[in-house]
């Protein structure tokens, strides 16, 4: 399972990575005179920005509230609803209980998705790490959007 963040650079308000990347790539960016003249030209990118594996807890909560039907396809996710994941996410890692978790964010059955239990909480917990891996990722992506304007967030999953 990915996410991805998908920028726009027209909308960018970030000028020092706008010249970073120009002098990596010896490229044009945001530079709305080299739209049409054969020059290279940056005008947005993906980045894959996380990856699970088996964490079929937030493969369930992605499948639940965002849509997510078809394999090995990207699906936008709404920002406001990852937030709302993310308050999800701080709340039971606050509580750290195991009953709590099992109500708000069970596991899913599949195939390829792995263990179904859910441990009491501990540093070597699988399921208590990808909540917390998860809630950071979603945490920074609170900064990338502050500094992209034009951000998508798209969710991927290949089983």
């Amino acid at each position: 399972m990915f996410l991805y963040v998908h920028v726009d650079f027209f909308t960018s308000k970030d000028l020092e990575l706008h010249n970073r990347l120009q002098k990596i790539f010896n490229l044009k960016i945001n530079d709305h005179s080299y739209l049409m003249r054969n020059e290279p030209f940056v005008e947005e990118i993906t980045v894959r920005y996380a990856y699970w594996r088996k964490a079929n807890h937030i493969h369930k909560y992605f499948v639940d509230n965002f849509g997510f039907k078809e394999n090995n396809t990207k699906y936008d996710c709404e920002y406001d609803k990852l937030m709302i994941f993310k308050d999800v996410l701080g709340d039971l890692l606050s509580s750290k209980s195991k009953n709590l978790a099992e109500k708000i964010l069970p596991r899913m059955k599949g195939h390829y998705f792995g263990d179904q239990s859910i441990d009491e909480y501990s540093a070597d917990s699988l399921y208590w790490n990808d909540l917390e891996y998860t809630f950071k990722i979603l945490n920074d992506l609170e900064n990338i959007i502050n500094i992209f304007a034009n951000t998508k967030i798209l969710y991927k999953a290949h089983w």
